[in-house]
């Protein structure tokens, strides 16, 4: 079916073909415009009957607002008419303010009334001129105002016979207590303007109206005035919608309004109800007139289509005869020109494109004879230039063959191997040097890679990577390190650099392999690599044996390292004790002790004195045929092969190491290495022998200081004694004989009496000086009072007299301390105090001192000049001698102190010492 549309269509003249597609295109456009118009006449409806509902809605809004007004007018005139007594009496006199409400009511109302409890009329205002009026006890509404105390609306009501319906609105009456004692009602003027305003300005048109009904179905107001106080022709639906506060708009048929034998008109009616009362507005039209201007837009579309299809056809008529019968004369040209007819010209004087494309034809006719002569001509040419191209060729191939010959004798002429290897790992090319290994005698190409370069072993990874597999999988040159064997068992490193070969199409074809010896250059390398090793290994020594200065500690370290480099199963240290020959065992791994305690007995006997002349490592290869206890223990410890290394220092011996194995091996070539570990380790143990020394004299000078300082004390304690028992004896006496000859010595001897005078002054004078000394060299204080009020005291005789304000602090200190102890913290804070009052210009200072954990701390502080520490210590004119005597005396005790100043911001000396128990 869709072949013979498809060869319909194509067999169908160019005329029916442009009326078809002008014809379709003008149906869907008119189908286009013809939804457009259905959806608009739709969109047009639906926007009417909207609207119909939202006037159905405002009116009922304003209706609601309406009785909203009367609801909150009438509660304020109720509560102003409240009785204030338990039982009111309206009867005996009108309430005040009755005629002002009446006044107020009567804008919506035609009479009010005054209902007592039983809802029984007590006032009424006009007063009903009729004797038959209805008693208001027996309305719904004032019932229910009455029992529920709300706002109530009652339906249609005749008050009396021969007045119009009305409608009842009522309020209920509360006293102080909230109680109902009446009830306030007024009979609603439909007609009133404040009620019906919202009905006179609406604009139906001719067959619209608007009405309002209540929940019984009977219309209260309306547009019409024919229509009030009757029911409703749809009073049932109207009240269910008003029971359910529903909104609807539909189209119904006017059948209860047209005479009998007229078909009845549709309408569309829109219903809002109002939510305050059980009523509802009804807003309806005849249909025709509600959607006239659907219509019209409609019958407007459908014309304008017609139309246009007319005028739509009448062009493609003009437009198809206008272009194909051009057409057919350029077709009869195309046909002269397909049969080789190039002289004969298109004519068709037109402007428009098809002009243009005869002109086209035309030109393209001239250039087609142009390009005939021309092909012609190369035709002629390409017959010589073949000729001549043959020929170039031939010379060409000429010179590639001998390009070729000389590329074979240049690959031959290579000192390495080159062989080309295919997709199949089979030889292709092979210069002169691989001809010449190849010593067999079928022909070498064609055979596999691994039989010309392995002695038939394929490579199996990864201890020999095949270097063809690698480029043919990444695509890129590999470089590889083959282990060949030789003949006789010895073989030699082939380094192999392959390449891949690639066609036209950029596929590898092959790959190129380039093999020259490098036995040589592994062999360098392969030292080079176990010179860096032992460098390694010996610089791990190394690093060990400097990292303490334990000598306990070095041996076992540095023999546990040895014996982790070489690989050797047990080994053991020997050190000279002293300036004696004899040899201590002084730390051995992997051997018990008896075999190292042989070991020592077999060296002390003699055998180390040939180690140290030999002045390298003793290889002993067999250790078993060894005669006496070493040999036994040697045999027991399972060892087979022993090396003695000496451990020489700056030419000193100090000992020999000791390493074995279980297994026999060739420790000849690690004899280099343990030497270099003996010497390395020998000086880790001159180091440490030097330590210890050092430590050693250190301690005796400790102890000699220590020695000196009490002497020291002890001397100043003894000169303090004397000055005190003999010279401040004898300075007191000569001041007190001075002063009783001053008393004595007549007026005549006044000059031997200023002299006596200046005598007195200087003894006294010395006298304090000799009690500072006194206090300088020995405080009194400190060995009765204590060392905290020893310090207070001085604090305040030196830096207070001296203008230094002065804070003494000491927390959680003991009454007395060891007198080393207080001896020493006492000289230090003299010493500060020295200094504060000789060098710093200091106006402040602070001494603290307190007891934490068993360390006693001390601190002197001042907000002096300061200076810088390092430059005091490391000075050489004597101005840091007292700073290096307190840290002496700190040291002594095991203690520490630190000295923090800068120029400019004062000065802190922190010191603790430990107290011991």
């Amino acid at each position: 079916m869709e072949s013979w549309i498809r060869r319909l269509w194509t067999d169908l003249e160019l005329t029916a073909k442009m009326a078809l597609i002008v014809v379709v295109a003008l149906l869907a456009l008119v189908g286009s415009f013809g939804y457009l118009g259905v959806s608009a006449t739709k969109s047009n409806t639906q926007q009417a009957l909207q609207e119909r509902v939202i006037l159905a809605q405002l009116a009922a809004n304003h209706l609601d607002s309406v009785f909203a007004h009367i609801e909150r007018m009438m509660e304020s005139i109720a509560a102003f008419l409240a009785p204030t007594g338990e039982s009111p009496d309206w009867t005996a006199a009108e309430p005040p303010g009755w005629h002002v409400a009446y006044q107020q009511l009567s804008l919506f109302s035609q009479q009010i009334f005054l209902l007592n409890a039983e809802g029984e009329i007590v006032l009424a205002e006009p007063a009903s001129p009729t004797p038959d009026a209805i008693s208001l006890a027996s309305v719904p509404s004032i019932q229910n105002t009455l029992q529920t105390g709300r706002f109530a609306v009652s339906g249609l009501i005749s008050l009396a016979s021969g007045q119009n319906p009305t409608v009842l609105v009522s309020v209920p009456i509360r006293d102080a207590e909230g109680k109902v004692r009446g009830a306030l009602a007024i009979s609603l003027d439909l007609t009133s303007p404040e009620v019906s305003a919202f009905l006179q300005p609406v604009a139906l048109g001719e067959t619209g109206y608007m009405e309002v009904v209540d929940d019984n179905g009977v219309i209260l107001l309306s547009t019409r005035p024919d229509r009030v106080f009757q029911q409703s022709d749809h009073k049932g639906n109207l009240a269910g919608m008003i029971r359910e506060g529903q909104a609807l708009v539909a189209v119904c048929h006017d059948c209860h309004q047209t005479s009998q034998g007229v078909a009845p008109l549709p309408e569309v009616m829109a219903f809002a109800p109002m939510t305050r009362i059980n009523w509802g507005v009804v807003v309806r039209q005849h249909q025709e007139e509600a959607f006239a201007a659907a219509r019209q837009l409609q019958e407007r579309v459908i014309l304008l289509g017609a139309v246009a299809l007319l005028i739509a056809l009448v062009m493609v008529w003009m437009i198809t005869r206008s272009v194909v019968s051009p057409l057919k004369l350029l077709t009869g040209a195309a046909q002269r020109i397909a049969q080789g007819d190039l002289d004969t010209p298109v004519r068709c004087q037109r402007g428009d494109e098809i002009g243009v494309l005869a002109d086209t034809f035309d030109h393209m006719r001239v250039r087609l004879k142009g390009f005939m002569e021309e092909i012609q001509a190369w035709n002629r040419e390409l017959d010589q230039r073949v000729r001549e191209r043959t020929a170039a060729l031939m010379a060409v191939q000429a010179e590639a063959q001998r390009a070729r010959d000389d590329l074979q004798a240049i690959i031959d002429g290579l000192s390495d191997e080159l062989v080309v290897v295919d997709r199949d790992f089979r030889v292709r090319l092979a210069n002169a040097a691989v001809q010449a290994r190849w010593n067999r005698q079928e022909p070498m190409l064609g055979q596999r890679c691994w039989v010309v370069n392995h002695d038939g072993r394929p490579c199996q990874p990864p201890q020999c990577e095949c270097p063809v597999r690698d480029v043919m999988e990444k695509g890129r040159p590999v470089r590889v390190t083959h282990f060949h064997e030789q003949q006789g068992g010895e073989g030699c490193y082939v380094d192999i650099a392959a390449s891949p070969l690639y066609d036209q199409h950029g596929h590898i074809t092959g790959v190129i392999e380039l093999l020259r010896d490098v036995t040589e250059e592994m062999r360098v390398k392969q030292a080079l690599v176990r010179r860096n090793q032992e460098l390694s290994a010996l610089n791990a020594v190394a690093a060990i044996v400097s990292r303490s200065l334990d000598l306990q500690e070095i041996l076992d370290t540095a023999l546990d390292k040895v014996l982790e480099l070489t690989g050797v199963e047990a080994g053991a240290i020997f050190l000279k004790d002293g300036d004696r020959d004899d040899l201590a065992l002084m730390a051995h791994r992997g051997l018990e002790t008896a075999a190292a305690e042989a070991i020592q007995a077999w060296l002390a006997a003699g055998g180390w004195r040939g180690v140290m002349e030999a002045d390298r490592p003793v290889i002993v290869r067999n250790a078993a045929p060894c005669q006496g206890t070493a040999g036994t223990s040697h045999g027991r410890d399972g060892l087979c092969c022993l090396v003695y290394v000496p451990l020489i220092a700056k030419g000193t011996a100090l000992g020999i190491m000791c390493v074995g194995t279980c297994e026999p091996r060739d420790l000849a070539g690690e004899a280099d290495l343990l030497k270099a570990f003996g010497r390395q380790i020998a000086m880790g143990v001159e180091n440490a022998l030097l330590y210890a020394d050092v430590r050693r004299k250190e301690h005796l000078r400790g102890e000699l200081l220590k020695k000196i300082i009490t002497a020291q004390e002890e001397e100043r304690k003894r000169i303090a004694r004397e000055l005190h028992d003999e010279t401040s004896q004898a300075l007191t006496a000569i001041a007190m004989n001075c002063a009783a000859l001053e008393q004595v010595i007549p007026e005549e001897l006044a000059d031997i009496r200023a002299k006596l005078n200046i005598v007195r002054t200087t003894a006294a004078r010395s006298l304090r000086n000799l009690r500072t000394l006194i206090f300088d060299l020995r405080p009194e204080a400190l060995d009765d009072l204590g060392l905290e009020l020893a310090i207070r005291g001085h604090a305040k005789e030196r830096l207070e007299d001296a203008g230094v304000h002065t804070q003494v602090k000491v927390v959680n200190l003991p009454d007395r301390l060891p007198s080393e102890v207080e001896t020493t913290v006492f000289r230090l804070v003299q010493e500060g105090i020295t200094n504060i009052v000789r060098h710093a210009q200091a106006t402040e200072a602070r001494i603290h001192l307190e007891l934490v954990d068993g360390r006693l701390r001390l601190l002197v502080e001042d907000n002096g000049k300061g200076f810088d520490p390092r430059k005091m210590m490391a000075a050489e004119d004597g101005s840091g001698w007292g700073l290096r005597g307190m840290m002496e005396r700190v040291t002594l005790l095991e203690g520490e102190m630190r000295i923090e100043s800068e120029p400019g911001k004062g000065t802190r000396i922190w010191v603790e010492i430990p107290l011991e128990g």
